[in-house]
């Protein structure tokens, strides 16, 4: 047999081989997994008050800013003691400070920000006697 001949079968046989492992992977094409570019998270930044929940979304893009559908999305905080976060990207504040939530796919991720304050007292518009701001003027006025 020709040195020839030996290179012609060798070719034959390389891409006899690579016909079958595409066939054996169900597929005739390469894996076609979306890329990630970028993974959006709305809202970006956001402040709550202790014990509340904000639901957070993320937009996981490929190059052309497209969605990438059915990205799997994995939701982390950097500090638990101050807010935590559910697999569906649920935010609960749970103590004071502030913190960042990251949304992770296919190797890229996407950055919010939490900041959790005191609940603030409401204002009931009296004043230091315990009084309504602004009695002694109604009273003067009623009994003039």
């Amino acid at each position: 047999m020709s040195s020839e001949s030996v290179s012609a079968i060798r070719r034959t046989l390389a891409g006899i081989v690579a016909l079958a492992s595409w066939a054996c992977s169900g597929s005739t094409q390469p894996d076609a997994t979306p890329q990630v570019a970028d993974i959006v998270v709305n809202p970006s930044s956001v402040t709550l008050s202790l014990n509340a929940q904000q639901p957070l979304q993320a937009l996981v893009r490929n190059a052309a800013g497209e969605l990438v559908p059915d990205a799997s999305v994995t939701w982390t905080t950097e500090n638990g003691g101050i807010a935590s976060v559910s697999d569906a990207g649920v935010v609960t504040a749970v103590g004071l400070g502030s913190t960042q939530i990251a949304a992770s796919a296919r190797g890229k991720s996407g950055i919010a920000t939490v900041t959790v304050q005191r609940t603030p007292v409401a204002s009931d518009n009296r004043n230091s006697t315990g009084l309504p701001k602004g009695w002694m003027t109604s009273w003067r006025l009623a009994s003039s």
